[in-house]
């Protein structure tokens, strides 16, 4: 139920509209001039911005040649780069945090082959490697975890600690956490591309692919 103009207070002015909350729980809603008054949910708006993270992912394996993909550029393969962004992110997006650092975490998806997600100086060299279809594979389910992991989420559940051993560690902490790694691993990607091949990556706006 919307709420009406008592229960609201002024969050922010904007030219054409205005974001306001509720003065009991904190929840946003877009009043426009119009009237219409829109709820603003912050965990919907969390989760596009992480999905667009994961789209310049799956760009970059989209647009990386064979010759760059098992290459070693700023110390470790290509591949393994996207790899290890793709671990963190199924590693984190779990609903049961008893502690910050479980090693029992179920994966959305494992490889048999030979290979590790960890970024280690003495493991830059692999007889296996991980093909482009076997990272979309696993993009995929990612994708479908990320679903999964935002359906349980609201604006008061983002804010709630989530670790018995760290009590000011939130939903929020982790998502903007996996934000910033993956968008890390993009931007070296991205780097290589350009110096290596020539290729530009064409950034992933709001509810863009």
């Amino acid at each position: 139920m919307m709420p009406n103009a008592g229960e609201c207070e002024f969050f922010e002015e904007g030219h054409f509209s205005a974001l306001l909350r509720r003065k009991d729980c904190g929840v946003g809603y877009l009043y426009f001039g119009t009237g219409d008054m829109y709820m603003v949910g912050f965990a919907e708006i969390m989760k596009r911005n992480f999905i667009s993270s994961l789209n310049m992912l799956e760009k970059i394996i989209d647009n990386c040649p064979d010759n760059l993909w098992t290459a070693i550029n700023g110390g470790f393969p290509f591949w393994q780069q996207i790899y290890h962004a793709l671990e963190s992110v199924d590693y984190w997006f779990r609903e049961e945090y008893r502690y910050v650092y479980d090693d029992e975490t179920p994966k959305a998806w494992k490889s048999n082959k030979n290979v590790t997600p960890e970024l280690d100086e003495d493991m830059r060299i692999f007889i296996d490697i991980l093909s482009k279809a076997e990272l979309r594979q696993y993009l995929s389910c990612i994708y479908k975890k990320t679903d999964t992991f935002f359906s349980d989420l609201n604006d008061y559940r983002l804010k709630q600690p989530i670790a018995e051993n760290n009590y000011e560690f939130t939903y929020l902490d982790v998502i903007n956490m996996q934000i910033r790694h993956v968008m890390y691993h993009v931007g070296h990607c991205i780097c290589i591309l350009r110096s290596h091949a020539g290729i530009e990556i064409e950034w992933a706006s709001h509810n863009e692919r």
